[in-house]
């Protein structure tokens, strides 16, 4: 009886019915007996003893007892040989990812082009900044997350806060349909909940510089865009800037806006609480008038960009400045509710990226179908390719392909504000006000990059904190 090759590869001995089963567990060479072969251990003790099966009683219970007493044997010895906590071959990889990365800096640009960042995150973070033409770039190193990493602390993953889960358990009723697209979030409340990948968030928020609020990869600048928040969030980048005061009436805004007097408990702080919206305004009565159907819309809204593009690190609440924003839902539609949305999230890595700092809030949804798309890391495949059915880019929660593949089948609100897509621009939510960078990532839009300016805007970030009048 033959071992053929294409059963066990590298295999060389011939066996024959005239072997001793002795003999025969021994003329095993090892290659596939011995599980030198790459399968699991079910497999290798399978393909031990797959020939045996032919044999007569007693020859297949001797041959069953030696192959199995020396293949034991045989992987005894080789774990008594390895010195290691993991198996060698892990091991040595880990090391050599380890050794690399602690020789990996923050490389200039020497030839005036910045090359596309790489389709995958670096083992571990560019932590050393360059001082380029005697200014320092990175000025803000002293006090980055990655400068404990560089000296070998381990911060841990960062807790993220966001609540797009809870939209799950408030069902869109048809009758506010018309009033969500007139403010401007049609597209929005289609994006599907996904579960929040901490570490690749964590290893995004190691590679961001608030100096220039660009992500840091390994061959260049990256960022994420008013391209990306219009293609992915579906949400209107060109329009009035969202501001107001901070402070109000808030039981009286209440009344009128919502119809309802906020019960002790719901509301703290100027924020309200989102299981408190839910649980009074998720279901609208069958006989409901167009207005209290308008005060549940109004309420959907606010629970939404709570909930979504203006989480923040409080007890699942959102501050009430918002539903001032709500009160004529036509004119909420004009408001550039993505340029918001970009600048609460630049604001939120700025915060995230100080050493010390345990969490981050934003839409980190934004953040993480980012990285699918542009780093594809991480990023879920399906067998089975979605149709969008009207949604933004951020619904098809599939394999990722390039925007423009998708365009002519987007809403119109994903694209409609693509003049201002490549502008240097502020973004502006309420109180924060953040720089939007293209010029520095212009091979995202297929454009050739030219070097950057190598003096970087000494930004100073102002808080709500004491300013809760102020408009």
């Amino acid at each position: 009886m033959q071992i053929l090759e294409e059963e066990c590869p590298g295999a060389k001995a011939e066996l024959t019915e005239d072997l001793s089963p002795e003999q025969w567990a021994l003329a095993y060479d090892g290659n596939m007996s011995f599980g030198k072969l790459r399968i699991n251990s079910s497999e290798s003790v399978n393909s031990l003893l797959k020939r045996a099966r032919s044999l007569p009683v007693q020859a297949l219970a001797s041959t069953i007892f030696y192959r199995m007493n020396a293949w034991l044997v045989h992987r005894r010895e080789k774990a008594a040989e390895v010195t290691t906590h993991l198996c060698p071959s892990v091991d040595a990889h880990l090391r050599s990812v380890v050794d690399d990365a602690r020789h990996v800096h923050v490389v200039p640009y020497g030839d005036g082009i910045i090359r596309p960042a790489n389709t995958g995150l670096t083992s571990c973070l560019k932590s050393v900044p360059v001082m380029m033409a005697d200014t320092p770039l990175l000025y803000d190193q002293d006090s980055h997350r990655s400068e404990s990493i560089w000296h070998g602390e381990d911060p841990g993953c960062l807790e993220c806060t966001e609540h797009f889960q809870t939209l799950r358990h408030w069902p869109m009723d048809e009758r506010m349909l018309p009033y969500v697209e007139a403010a401007g979030f049609g597209a929005l409340h289609r994006v599907q909940w996904l579960r929040l990948d901490k570490p690749l968030i964590t290893a995004l928020v190691e590679r961001w510089r608030s100096e220039m609020n660009t992500f840091h990869l390994a061959n260049g600048e990256m960022t994420i865009t008013l391209e990306d928040v219009a293609v992915l969030l579906g949400l209107r980048v060109d329009g009035d800037a969202v501001t107001g005061s901070t402070r109000g009436d808030w039981m009286e805004l209440a009344r009128v806006l919502l119809g309802v007097e906020l019960p002790p408990g719901s509301f703290q702080g100027g924020r309200l609480s989102l299981s408190w919206l839910r649980g009074r305004f998720s279901f609208c009565p069958d006989d409901a008038t167009e207005l209290v159907i308008q005060q549940h819309a109004r309420a959907y809204l606010l629970h939404l960009v709570g909930a979504t593009i203006f989480s923040d690190g409080s007890a699942r609440g959102v501050h009430m400045t918002y539903l001032t924003l709500f009160e004529d839902l036509e004119e909420a539609g004009r408001y550039s509710w993505g340029a918001a949305t970009l600048a609460f999230l630049y604001r939120e890595l700025a915060k995230a990226c100080r050493t010390g700092v345990v969490g981050i809030a934003g839409c980190l949804t934004l953040m993480q179908l980012w990285a699918w798309e542009r780093l594809h890391t991480g990023r879920p495949t399906l067998l089975q390719e979605l149709e969008l059915q009207g949604g933004p880019f951020g619904s098809r929660y599939v394999n990722w392909q390039p925007y423009q593949d998708f365009v002519q089948r987007q809403p119109a609100i994903c694209v409609e504000g693509r003049r201002i897509w490549l502008s240097r621009t502020p973004l502006i939510c309420l109180e924060i006000v953040e720089l939007h960078v293209p010029d520095r990532v212009m091979l995202q839009f297929g454009l050739e990059q030219v070097t950057p300016p190598e003096d970087v805007e000494h930004v100073t970030r102002i808080s709500r904190k004491g300013r809760a009048g102020e408009d």
